[in-house]
């Protein structure tokens, strides 16, 4: 059991590139790992960032593993709240710099993948050359912690609608369960007492599979998630694009998917100054497989000399910000950074609503199923305790 929480602690961190004996649970105390695991927010994360770049300096800038040691030692030597967590993070960080790590990827499993670009963009030469290049990426920081911490919200809110959906559909089969002992007990006083009634048998039968093999069931529900997490992330052909706009799973994940792609793309071209080509290739590196295809197709018309609106409708946005980019497109906005302009003046809260939206359908038709199943039960049953009167 304890390698089990270890091993969740560690995460994917053969995945980021990071060596097994610099994994979280190899440097620091398991309450430490679980410290940062659980509770290292965006806003931490990016107060974490924002000193870093302080103490680093611009001009004649400290090194990586010297910043890392005065932040761990004004960490510790404070006693603010929630230090002990910012402590845990340098020792971490620390600790992988000095064997070898470049910053960005020692962060790369504790830190969101927003903030994991900016360091790598900032270690680049153009950036350390820039005039404005604190300014930048301090505007690029807070512009990545609105952004992940909307996008962290729509995802809790897509997850309640999700669970409160299951749930729904639990207690009608439940529901029916109740049913079928209630009609099996009249069934048996009474053989004829469901002469004239008309019964659920199927329902019936449902709950009483759900129920009685909850085990089974529970294991159905949890191979059909991590099936379709598995989809959502790595099945890219011309017939996902089709799913897309009609399988809802689908559509929630290429609409969060959006919004971390525009974000990064927003982040590294608008305030980081990337070039189009370098920015798709950095957001690349920590992209899923679903939205590396998407950056794919980006590159690929951004190497056919496409304008930037047409680089960027890839299928990731709803159908209505897709005609606001083709009417920009045909008014002049042809680079990518006119094409971000235009997604992020509305497009945010289209994909949004669209999030919303999709999330809301599903609740409903849940709600619609358990309604009409718990509909269905409590006739028969009102029909049958009437018919057990005599009445």
């Amino acid at each position: 059991m304890l390698d089990k929480f270890e091993s969740w602690l560690d995460g994917d961190f053969k995945a980021k590139k990071i060596p097994a004996a610099l994994s979280i649970t190899s440097v620091l105390t398991l309450r430490e790992a679980f410290s940062i695991r659980r509770g290292f927010s965006q806003k931490q994360q990016a107060q974490f960032l924002m000193h870093f770049l302080s103490i680093q300096g611009q001009k004649d800038k400290k090194e990586n593993v010297e910043v890392l040691t005065i932040m761990n030692r004004l960490y510790q030597d404070s006693d603010a709240i929630g230090v002990a967590r910012l402590i845990a993070v340098s020792k971490l960080l620390l600790e992988r710099t000095k064997e070898g790590l470049q910053l960005h990827r020692a962060m790369a499993d504790i830190f969101s993948s927003s903030f994991t670009m900016i360091i790598r963009a900032a270690a680049s030469t153009s950036q350390s050359e820039s005039a404005d290049a604190q300014e930048n990426l301090n505007i690029a920081i807070k512009q990545a912690t609105f952004s992940a911490i909307e996008v962290a919200k729509v995802q809790r809110s897509v997850r309640f609608k999700m669970v409160a959906s299951i749930l729904s559909l639990w207690g009608s089969m439940v529901a029916a369960k109740k049913g079928s002992e209630y009609y099996l007990a009249l069934k048996a006083e009474n053989p004829e007492i469901d002469r004239f009634i008309d019964i659920p048998h199927n329902v019936y039968l449902l709950g009483n599979f759900v129920v009685d093999y909850s085990y089974l069931s529970l294991a159905i529900i949890i191979s059909a998630y991590l099936t379709i997490r598995w989809l959502n992330e790595n099945w890219v052909n011309e017939k996902r694009m089709e799913w897309d706009q009609f399988f809802p799973p689908f559509i929630i994940y290429k609409y969060i998917s959006g919004l971390n792609v525009f974000s990064g793309l927003t982040l590294l071209i608008s305030y980081v100054q990337y070039e189009s080509s370098d920015a798709i290739k950095v957001l690349g590196a920590a992209a899923t497989k679903y939205e590396r295809y998407h950056l794919q197709l980006m590159s690929d018309r951004l190497s056919e000399g496409r304008r930037g609106t047409e680089q960027l409708d890839t299928g990731l946005l709803p159908k209505q910000l897709r005609l606001t980019l083709q009417i920009a497109g045909e008014g002049g906005a042809t680079g990518v950074r006119e094409a971000l302009e235009v997604v992020n003046a509305g497009g945010r809260s289209l994909i949004l609503k669209a999030l919303s939206y999709t999330s809301t359908f599903i609740l409903v038709v849940c709600a619609f199923i358990s309604g009409l199943t718990a509909l269905m039960v409590g006739a028969a049953s009102a029909f049958l305790f009437q018919a057990s009167l005599g009445i």
